[in-house]
């Protein structure tokens, strides 16, 4: 396989309804709603790779790396399921994705994120409008400023 594209992973999600049509209940907005939780999961369990194992793992150790990468997926196969559930097709992703980012670069919000070790928890800091920043060069991560 070349390249998976939207339309072939949606075609794949498609195929997976269908097998399991009765224990997952099919597509609809109704069932969208329940996916959508279920893919926030999923990037929960994404952060807490990161957090957990940290970066250089994810970049250097294999089976981190292997890991990270399988909950990266399920997240991308839940928003398909998502799309599918209100009838968003490749292509409209595909236009609003590019007019999106046709005209202004993207606005990156300087925020903290810190572990409270006292409680278990994570925090985020909302920050004030003054230190939202432009990124000059929409193509450049915001984390690294490295191409994209």
């Amino acid at each position: 396989m070349a390249s998976l594209n939207l339309e072939d992973m949606q075609q794949i999600q498609k195929e997976l309804q269908a097998k399991y049509l009765e224990k997952w209940g099919g597509l609809s907005p109704k069932i969208g709603r329940d996916k959508l939780l279920w893919m926030m999961i999923e990037a929960g369990e994404v952060a807490d790779i990161i957090k957990k194992k940290g970066d250089d793992a994810i970049l250097n150790d294999p089976e981190t790396r292997h890991h990270f990468t399988e909950e990266v997926c399920d997240v991308l196969m839940y928003l398909n399921d998502v799309l599918l559930c209100y009838g968003i097709t490749p292509n409209e992703v595909e236009n609003v994705y590019l007019e999106k980012h046709k005209h202004e670069p993207l606005v990156i919000l300087d925020f903290n994120l810190f572990y409270s070790k006292r409680h278990g928890q994570m925090h985020i800091a909302i920050p004030n409008r003054e230190r939202i920043h432009r990124l000059e060069d929409p193509r450049k991560t915001p984390c690294t400023g490295q191409p994209v």
